[in-house]
């Protein structure tokens, strides 16, 4: 149960630094290494997880004054963070290995953990089922899955975006839900404000080729 515990705290961490890494190119606040929103304030939200198949928990997440991620009283700190590798200190106690990011089963992304020492863990987290619609020039609208509250904006109209990338988190009901870029290609119509109201079903912003740009 120690164990397991552990590895939730890792997988949630890896979770928000690589989250914050996205966010980087767009020059948010998330993007910077101690993973928080504004200068010297702490942040909490709430991450659904499934740990190694087993059925979804949801799990409050700290960032800390100092850059550290705080799972269920567990301190940690990333330490290094690269494309595949990492190295984390959890209550003192250090791990380091490689990871890797795909597509889960029903629409989840799956973070894969291979530990220095042999072990081997997935954490598996729920996509947010948007809905994004084509029309014949290749130009997708990108609606908000439920009605919430506009909490940060990643991207800038205008902006190239790689598949993945974040856009924006909506936050409704106390969970927070980040909107990433279903394919490459050029932000367009990106409008929206810190603290706008959106409703079930608004169009957020559209992403079109780089050519129809």
């Amino acid at each position: 149960e120690a164990e397991r515990r552990h590895w939730l705290a890792l997988a949630l961490a890896l979770r928000c630094k690589i989250e914050g890494a996205s966010a980087a190119a767009a020059a948010s606040p998330w993007g910077a290494s101690d993973g928080f929103r504004g200068t010297g304030i702490s942040y909490r939200r709430e991450i659904e997880v499934e740990l190694d198949g087993d059925d979804a928990v949801v799990t409050e997440v700290e960032y800390g004054k100092g850059g550290e991620v705080i799972v269920e009283g567990q301190v940690a700190n990333m330490l290094t963070l690269g494309d595949s590798k990492f190295e984390i200190e959890i209550d003192g106690q250090q791990h380091r290995g490689d990871f890797a990011v795909a597509d889960g089963a029903s629409g989840k992304e799956a973070i894969h953990v291979f530990l220095s020492g042999g072990s081997h863990f997935a954490a598996a987290f729920p996509a947010v089922d948007h809905t994004v619609e084509e029309d014949q020039s290749g130009k997708k609208s990108i609606t908000s899955p439920m009605p919430g509250r506009v909490v940060q904006v990643f991207a800038e109209d205008g902006m190239e975006l790689k598949k993945g990338d974040a856009i924006l988190a909506i936050e409704a009901m106390k969970m927070e839900y980040i909107i990433r870029a279903s394919k490459d290609g050029v932000i367009s119509g990106l409008s929206l404000q810190k603290d706008t109201k959106v409703g079930d079903g608004a169009v957020l912003a559209y992403i079109v080729d780089p050519v129809a740009a």
